[in-house]
């Protein structure tokens, strides 16, 4: 989950116009109508080795002066090899798209980041229930975005102060600007310029042969290195899991033919994720 606040850009700064994201769309299936269902790999199940397409759903809390309901859309590839119940992984991050609630708000990011962001090795696991329940699970992994770290999940982010000359802060998206540019509309427009890191974790299902669901936990944390307007960074807003409603955070991972990139997951997004 990408906790970042809500808001993509029309006009400002010296990256052009993005184009606004539809109205009244429901932010939690990308507009997406629901499509036929692929064909069967014939895989059985307990055998989860190859190519996924991930869709994660994740809902945040945002506060500061502009308080509201955040949700996240992340497309993410997975490639797996499968030891026993062991999986080893490699993560691709596709696409985010970050929308309020009330549709009132929205982030985008520059298309160039996707290309820049490394894959990501973690760790899961698949675990044979019997009666034919295999339990899905990965290791707690984080990544960063902007920000090179040695370790994660102890190395410090950043203060506001600081970021421009951290070493460690480097233009991800390579358009001037330090870290990653976050492309703001709605009640705020502009740009902000970011580092941020965040972690999740899955714990799910193998219900189909070709299809694993279940409940994501995330944490984030992001770091403002300046903004346009100045006074976005300003606002000091943040953003964190919905702790009340943890079932509304999903996983959805398909099976997809072997070698499927982040390009074949966007284009087909609709069909593969049957309208989430």
């Amino acid at each position: 989950m990408v906790a970042v606040v809500v808001l993509t850009m029309t006009g400002c700064g010296d990256n052009g116009a993005t184009p606004k994201p539809d109205a009244k769309v429901d932010v939690t299936d990308g507009g997406c109508e629901p499509g036929p269902d692929a064909a069967p790999s014939g895989k059985p199940l307990g055998d989860v080795s190859g190519t996924w397409a991930i869709v994660e759903i994740s809902h945040a809390l945002v506060t500061g002066p502009l308080s509201s309901v955040q949700i996240s859309r992340e497309l993410y590839t997975y490639t797996v090899t499968q030891t026993g119940q062991d999986l080893q992984i490699v993560e691709q991050i596709c696409d985010i798209h970050v929308d309020s609630e009330d549709d009132s708000e929205h982030t985008r990011f520059l298309p160039s980041l996707w290309a820049n962001l490394p894959a990501v090795n973690r760790l899961g696991k698949l675990v044979d229930g019997g009666g034919g329940v295999f339990t899905f699970t990965t290791e707690k992994t984080y990544r960063t975005r902007g920000i090179t770290m040695t370790d994660p999940a102890v190395d410090p982010m950043p203060d506001t102060d600081s970021g421009v000359t951290d070493p460690r802060v480097e233009d991800w998206d390579m358009d001037s600007h330090p870290g990653i540019t976050l492309l703001l509309s709605g009640i705020l427009r502009g740009q902000a310029y970011v580092v941020q890191r965040d972690f999740n974790v899955y714990n799910g299902k193998q219900s189909s042969p070709d299809q694993m669901e279940g409940i994501t936990t995330w944490g984030s944390d992001q770091t403002y290195i300046g903004s346009d307007p100045d006074a976005i960074a300003k606002l000091n807003i943040s953003a964190s899991p919905d702790g009340a409603h943890p079932e509304r955070d999903t996983f959805m991972l398909v099976r997809v033919p072997a070698g499927s990139n982040c390009a074949f997951v966007v284009a087909n997004q609709c069909q593969l994720f049957n309208g989430k």
